[in-house]
C-alpha cells in the first residue's frame, strides 16, 4: 500500500474491490476513464485516490481488500484519513477500508439539521459531547467508523487522554445517527446500524430522505 509510513507495495485491483456489476470497475460509469483501467492492472492506495479524485464519478464507495491492509497499523490508518480530507474513510472489523463520497445536498441538509439540533439540545443539558460526520471512533472490534451525527457522555469523553481525543477515541458513543445517501445501498446499512448496536450503542437512528422512513435501533 503506497500510504504515509506503510511502504510501497501494490496490491492488485482484483484484491481491491467488488465492483458493482461486471460492467463497472469500482463504480465508474461504463465508458469512463475509471472504467477503462485494465482489472489486472497493479495499483497503489494513492493512484485510486488520484483516479476518484479526478473523476468524482463513483456510484457506490470503493471497497479494498487485501492482507496487506493487516499491516496498517491505527496510527498510519488515522494519519492515512488526515492526509484525504475530502474523502469520507471508515474501516471494518475485518480491517477492509471502505472510500466514500461526498454526500449530495439533500443528505448534506439532513445532517446538519441534525447535528443542531443535537447540538442545540447539549448546550442546554450540558451531558456531553456532539460529533459530526467526520468524528470516528474506535471501536472494541476495531472497526472505525464515523456516523453522521453522534453524541458521547461526559464521563466517558473525560475518561481519554488528551492523546485519544486527537486521535479516533477508543470508545463507543451513547447515540448515532446515520443518514442515508443515494449510493448506500440500504441492506449495508442497516447490516451497519446493527453493528452498532452490537458494539455497545445504546440508541442509533437511521434516516433515509429518499425513502422517507426512518428506523430506530436500540439494546434489547
Amino acid at each position: 500500500i503506497d500510504g504515509q509510513g506503510v511502504g510501497g507495495a501494490l496490491v492488485r485491483s482484483t484484491e481491491l474491490c467488488e465492483p458493482p456489476s461486471k460492467t463497472r470497475l469500482w463504480g465508474g460509469r461504463p465508458g469512463s476513464p475509471v472504467a477503462k483501467w485494465p482489472q489486472r492492472q497493479a495499483l497503489s492506495l494513492r493512484q485510486i485516490l488520484y483516479i476518484y479524485g479526478k473523476n468524482r464519478i463513483m456510484d457506490y464507495p470503493i471497497v479494498l481488500k487485501s492482507q496487506f491492509l493487516d499491516r496498517m497499523t491505527d496510527d498510519e490508518f488515522f494519519h492515512f484519513c488526515v492526509e484525504h480530507p475530502n474523502l469520507r474513510i471508515e474501516r471494518s472489523a475485518d480491517l477492509e477500508i471502505t472510500i466514500m463520497s461526498p454526500t449530495g445536498g439533500v443528505t448534506s441538509h439532513i445532517e446538519a439539521e441534525i447535528g443542531f439540533q443535537l447540538l442545540l439540545w447539549n448546550h442546554q443539558s450540558k451531558l456531553g459531547r456532539v460529533s459530526n460526520s467526520n468524528g470516528a471512533f474506535h471501536l472494541p472490534n476495531r472497526a472505525i467508523w464515523a456516523p453522521d451525527a453522534a453524541f458521547v457522555t461526559s464521563e466517558k469523553w473525560n475518561a481519554l487522554s488528551e492523546r485519544e481525543q486527537m486521535s479516533f477515541p477508543n470508545i463507543v458513543p451513547d447515540f448515532i445517527v446515520e443518514v442515508r445517501s443515494f449510493s448506500d445501498p440500504i441492506k449495508q446499512l442497516r447490516a451497519k446500524m446493527e453493528g452498532w448496536i452490537e458494539v455497545g450503542v445504546s440508541l442509533a437512528w437511521l434516516i433515509d430522505p429518499f425513502r422517507e422512513f426512518s428506523e430506530i435501533y436500540r439494546v434489547g
